[in-house]
């Protein structure tokens, strides 16, 4: 079966459209504009370009408002690393699982630096250990902050009701326990906001690790201060014939 080079999701107010190997891979939009942009990852010295794709799928809902993508490829370079990519979205949500699997060690991970084209009138940033930032982003490129304690989450909101939040969710343990020289960056202007995020950097006296690394984060969005459209038709759940199920029981308790 011949595997697609670009899929996308087209949902009920966005498109998401994913091209392995391409910078960025991955684009989160509506009516052309994008929100959110995903760029190549970095195993080593070696980044996500031109990689060997094994498997690429989609799958989407009826009501268009939630969908999956998986993404399997191979960085051919060095030890080649095996990646692994699920993203999971449910009502402008999304969960984006990764799995990292070197073939002869990995002592350098740079996770996908995220990019938000504004313009943005607030941002805000909160950390692991509790501390927090609020900036107004200004017309001068800037530094919002840069360190090795890992962002929990990012807020962005725009001059025009826009909202973006990026953050790592339930899985604090893996990026709260970043090795020796991990760093965390977000940086930008009031028109683009980036985000670096390197959980892994041993130093050379460190033997290299073959073993999977797993990282989970996810971002959400809305379009306006408005609530998300409705389905574009109605599913009959109360008129649907179910099928023959060990687990319906009739009124009189007893399986059918």
């Amino acid at each position: 079966m011949k595997i697609p080079t670009a899929l996308t999701l087209t949902g009920l107010d966005f498109q998401l459209t994913a091209e392995p190997g391409r910078a960025p891979w991955l684009t989160l939009a509506r009516d052309g504009a994008p929100l959110l942009t995903f760029g190549g990852l970095r195993c080593d010295d070696f980044e996500e370009r031109n990689t060997l794709v094994t498997r690429f799928r989609k799958h989407l809902t009826d009501d268009r408002l939630a969908g999956s993508l998986v993404l399997e490829n191979t960085i051919p370079f060095g030890g080649e690393y095996r990646l692994r990519r699920t993203l999971e979205l449910v009502d402008r949500r999304a969960l984006v699982t990764l799995d990292v699997t070197p073939g002869a060690g990995l002592r350098t991970l740079e996770l996908e630096p995220l990019c938000a084209p504004g313009p943005w009138r607030e941002l805000r940033i909160r950390l692991f250990d509790g501390t927090e930032y609020r900036r107004t982003p200004g017309a001068e490129p800037e530094c919002y902050y840069a360190g090795a304690t890992p962002i929990l989450a990012l807020q962005l909101r725009g001059e025009d009701g826009r909202e973006l939040e990026i953050g790592v969710g339930g899985d604090l343990w893996r990026h709260a326990g970043a090795e020796a020289d991990g760093l965390f960056e977000v940086s930008g202007q009031r028109d683009e906001i980036r985000c670096r995020r390197r959980p892994l950097a041993l130093p050379e006296t460190d033997d290299q690790q073959r073993r999977t690394r797993r990282f989970c984060s996810y971002f959400c969005w809305n379009w306006t201060a408005e609530p998300p459209p409705a389905p574009d038709r109605e599913l009959p759940f109360a008129t649907a014939e179910l099928p023959p199920s060990a687990f319906r029981l009739a009124a009189d308790a007893r399986p059918r």
